[in-house]
């Protein structure tokens, strides 16, 4: 009895081994689709759990195996412009039937509109006024010295 016991403690660890290095980005904002990437420790199997509604989210990408510290990148597509939407990162052992998903977190898409536009305009967007006016320095800083 005791050693069944021992065994699934340890096989349970093993599920839940892997971490993740760094939290998950988000990445390449279009009106139909995002990139979410993250690293982990650890070869990991993991997913994109995602939809419009925080509490269910129906949709999901196929499961891909990615090695240790290589980046883990999904290209979420086929998405609804200017939507809110929630996701969480799913990852287990490789091979396991068994994810751990990372807390919900939230993106939205591009309207229509940014699509036609510059990227400035796309930043400005996703980011708060005070990352909009660094990341205008850093646009015109590129803009003046590699055209």
């Amino acid at each position: 009895m005791m050693f069944i016991v021992v065994f699934l403690l340890c096989a349970a660890s093993v599920v839940h081994a892997q971490t993740i290095v760094h939290s998950e980005m988000v990445g390449h904002p279009t009106d139909k689709s995002i990139t979410i990437q993250a690293f982990f420790d650890t070869d990991v199997d993991a997913r994109i759990n995602y939809g419009t509604d925080r509490d269910a989210l129906t949709m999901s990408t196929m499961v891909q195996t990615f090695k240790a510290g290589d980046p883990v990148e999904f290209v979420v597509d086929g998405l609804t412009q200017n939507t809110r939407y929630y996701y969480a990162l799913a990852y287990g052992a490789v091979g396991s039937k068994e994810f751990v998903s990372r807390p919900v977190r939230t993106f939205v898409t591009a309207p229509a509109s940014l699509q036609h536009r510059n990227s400035v305009d796309a930043y400005r967007f996703f980011c708060c006024r005070k990352c909009q006016t660094k990341l205008l320095y850093i646009y015109i800083y590129i803009y003046m010295h590699y055209h």
